[in-house]
């Protein structure tokens, strides 16, 4: 079987390195994984892939399609003649699913986060993109029923997962002061405004911590001198990740519900053995077990968010306990091994046919969030 992985770009996002990680472990003598990009990342390819894309998005792409990228896939579709080709994301599903019929492969749809696609034309749309594929897939237990009652879809549950092997592990040091981490891009969905904020107000509760913020991005230079107001160590972009999150004691994970799906951070941070305290975002409830391995707080209420923080921080066996469960939880369901058999199974089903057809129901219900 040949299966050919296509990612809008190659930027270091959960998705697409798992899409990475999945190519790598399920390749084989007798099953062909390569990775494709659509267009080229703002930064440069931060994830290997054998078919980079040279050219970047156009406008086009913002408004609904760019017809390089259907060109893209077409031209890729013909080269490698792939089995199946996995659209890792509704967007890239957007370019697969305009080929010709006689040329398209068998399609599997990968729904990686909500895309904002609610009412009107456009959910119509991506309704209509969707019963294209051969199957459809859900990151997350959120995003299948999204899927369900935004467009009637039922969707298999194919989660992302990190490699365990090799993974460093948070070591307690009740005697050290306790570290809180911040990981993700700097941008106004991830609200790192938020993290500094509840940082500010445990520091005048008395609470003794220590912060740091590792990632870049757009906000950075807007929130550099709040940061410092607050005692929050800026790292910037780092490779070192899972060692950084080793030597933290707690993740804060502040973002809005936009565009999330299956945080990836949140499964590093739970296979480093760290208690989580989350805003209800898709996808968190997957990873983080509330008042088990960490808390899961509203969106809005920035109070309880900072309360759990705070309840985290001063009870150092708490912290020992839940991120132990944390990192159970994840070896058990979100580590490369445990997800890799729902793949398997997804792309035989797809493969060996007859092409299976998402079931649609004929009434649609928006869920909000």
């Amino acid at each position: 079987m040949r299966v050919l992985h296509v990612l809008p770009t190659a930027q270091a996002r959960g998705a697409q390195v798992y899409a990475r990680l999945l190519a790598d472990e399920l390749g084989s003598p007798t099953d062909r994984h390569s990775i494709a990009t659509l267009f080229t990342s703002p930064g440069g390819d931060a994830v290997r892939v054998e078919h980079p894309a040279t050219a970047p998005a156009g406008r086009l792409r913002r408004v609904w399609v760019d017809p390089r990228g259907v060109w893209r896939v077409r031209h890729l579709v013909h080269e490698e003649r792939p089995d199946v080709v996995v659209c890792h994301g509704l967007d890239t599903l957007k370019y697969a699913s305009l080929i010709a019929r006689r040329k398209r492969p068998a399609l599997l749809a990968l729904a990686i986060g909500t895309n904002g696609a609610r009412t009107g034309p456009r959910r119509r749309l991506y309704a209509a993109l969707l019963r294209r594929a051969s199957l459809v897939g859900a990151v997350s237990s959120d995003v299948a029923v999204d899927l369900e009652a935004l467009y009637g879809i039922s969707a298999v549950l194919l989660r992302n997962g990190r490699d365990v092997r090799g993974r460093p592990a948070h070591r307690p040091d009740v005697l050290a002061t306790p570290v809180v981490a911040f990981v993700g891009q700097l941008t106004k969905g991830k609200r790192p405004e938020l993290f500094i904020e509840v940082v500010r107000r445990l520091r005048g509760r008395g609470v003794d911590l220590a912060a740091v913020m590792i990632g870049d991005g757009p906000r950075t230079a807007g929130v550099r001198a709040a940061a410092r107001e607050a005692g929050v160590s800026m790292l910037g972009r780092r490779e070192d990740v899972a060692q950084l999150l080793a030597e933290s004691d707690v993740l804060l994970f502040t973002s809005r519900p936009e565009g999330e799906g299956l945080p990836g951070v949140l499964i590093e941070a739970a296979l480093a053995a760290l208690p989580i305290v989350a805003t209800d975002v898709p996808g968190v409830a997957d990873v983080v077990l509330h008042d088990v391995s960490g808390t899961i707080c509203a969106v809005g209420d920035v109070e309880a968010f900072v309360d759990a923080a705070e309840r985290l921080l001063r009870d150092g066996q708490l912290r020992e306990r839940w991120g132990r469960a944390a990192r159970q939880h994840a070896e058990e369901h979100l580590s490369l091994s445990a997800t890799l058999p729902a793949w398997s199974h997804a792309l035989s089903r797809v493969h060996e046919g007859p092409a299976h057809r998402p079931r649609q129901r004929r009434t649609v219900h928006p869920r909000g969030r």
